[in-house]
């Protein structure tokens, strides 16, 4: 192996905490800069509180740090949806994957806790709280930073710069050398509040799902912790007749409540859904990753996105990931892997980040229909027939390693084979399996051209 190289690492978050412990565990000294204060960090703080959905990609990276038995016991597995009615009488669970198959749901602040207090630990890693990023020089390897407590400056001269920083990346922002980055930034008109259901009003919820109000423009997402109470999501427009400019007082989250959520009583959740911030929804697109072979974008930093897919956390490990597995092939020489991994990495970010705004748009206009559902039935069915060939949209994202941009391909043809055989069928054939498995052999022989065994 090369000689170590000191890597400066800027965020402390999932995706800086992640990679600068796999790095340091190779033999590399490794400098982190977090602008949260140490307490912050390490604890289970407060503030912006989204659960995260750890699936396969995000979990390869859990145990290579060896973190996997301490996340289980703080993680819920969730085994799919449960779409809540209209009218607050039924609900319709549409799974996952299979019966074996399971995603794991975790507070974001339990996790971030976990993972820094192992890369904490790690030899080699030297964590610095309470440092704001100022200017990078991506040629020198230069991080200019202050001491947010005492005002003092810090420089600080590393091998190569990795950015962890997040949405609003301020080492994207600030960082010069002989290109330019150019980013997008683009905030949906949509925010989000969260708000902590009670025990005694989430009885009613099964801990084995994610549970979904799709409304249309007001929906309300929730999902279970270890405690029995459920961590709520109300999506919502910042203005307009139903935006959050008109839920401001225990009236108006009554109302709306009523009208839209009626099987979950509002009143132990006014106060907290009042006090709490309205947070806002950002997708970022970016370009280049790397500058002057010193300095990578990774993680939220170079692609955040939409929530609504469950893969921003997964996708920033699997950067971790991508950027482990080339050292090996590079013999450590970060400046070879810099050069490639924007371009290893880029359509497959790009890829999941239009996903995720496709489920967006899935989540609060289309799961509650009849139309919908009947789809996904059909991809069920059409999975079981051919289980190499097809495989229904969330388990190929969230149970396999098939690159992202293999997956959207994939998606975009079972969701196109799907709406055809809709047509075919009708809801009143679907009540008939034979009718339904006929109708779907005999169009998969008219896409291939030849008969296919199921």
């Amino acid at each position: 192996m090369k000689r170590p190289q000191h890597i400066a690492i800027v965020g402390a978050g999932l995706v800086g905490c992640m990679l600068a412990t796999l790095l340091a565990r190779r033999g590399h000294m490794v400098s982190v800069f977090e602008k949260r204060e140490e307490s912050a960090t390490l604890t289970n703080s407060t503030g912006r509180s989204t659960h995260l959905a750890i699936s396969a990609r995000g979990w390869r990276a859990i145990e290579a740090i060896d973190a996997g038995p301490e996340v289980l016991r703080s993680a819920l597995p969730l085994k799919g949806r449960r779409i809540h009615s209209a009218n607050g009488m039924e609900q319709i669970f549409q799974p996952y994957g299979d019966d074996e198959q399971a995603i794991f749901a975790i507070h974001r602040n339990v996790l971030n806790r976990i993972l820094a207090r192992i890369c904490a630990s790690t030899a080699g890693v030297t964590m610095h709280f309470s440092h704001q990023c100022m200017h990078v020089d991506a040629s020198g390897g230069v991080l200019e930073l202050t001491n947010s407590l005492t005002g003092e400056g810090l420089t600080v001269q590393a091998d190569y710069i990795f950015a962890a920083d997040g949405a609003f990346s301020k080492v994207r922002e600030r960082a010069t050398g002989s290109t330019r980055i150019r980013s997008a930034v683009q905030f949906e008109s949509f925010g989000y509040k969260e708000v902590t259901i009670p025990v005694a009003t989430a009885a009613s919820l099964e801990p084995d799902a994610m549970h979904a109000w799709p409304r249309g423009e007001v929906s309300l997402f929730a999902f279970p912790n270890p405690d029995r109470t459920f961590t709520a999501t109300l999506l919502a427009p910042f203005k307009g007749p139903n935006g959050f400019t008109n839920i401001c007082t225990a009236e108006d989250v009554e109302r709306v409540f009523a009208q839209r959520f009626p099987d979950v009583a509002a009143g132990q959740l006014c106060a907290e859904l009042l006090a709490n911030p309205v947070n806002s929804l950002v997708t970022v697109r970016c370009t280049p990753w790397t500058i002057d072979g010193r300095l990578a974008l990774l993680g939220d930093a170079a692609h955040a996105m939409v929530p609504f897919l469950g893969q921003g956390m997964n996708a920033g490990f699997e950067d971790c990931m991508a950027i482990t597995e080339m050292l090996d092939q590079h013999d450590e020489d970060f400046r070879a892997v810099l050069s490639r991994y924007e371009q290893l990495r880029k359509p497959h970010c790009d890829a999941v980040t239009t996903m995720s705004a496709n489920t967006f748009d899935e989540l609060t206009k289309q799961v509650a229909s009849a139309h919908f559902h009947l789809k996904k039935q059909l991809e069920r069915t059409i999975h079981r027939l051919y289980p190499e060939r097809f495989v229904p949209p969330y388990e190929l994202i969230a149970f396999t390693h098939v690159p992202y941009a293999e997956v959207q391909r994939r998606i975009e043809q079972l969701d196109n084979i799907a709406e055809e055989l809709v047509r075919r069928i009708g809801p009143q054939g679907m009540q008939d399996e034979n009718t339904v498995e006929h109708h779907i052999q005999t169009y998969i022989t008219e896409l291939t051209g030849d008969a296919c065994e199921a």
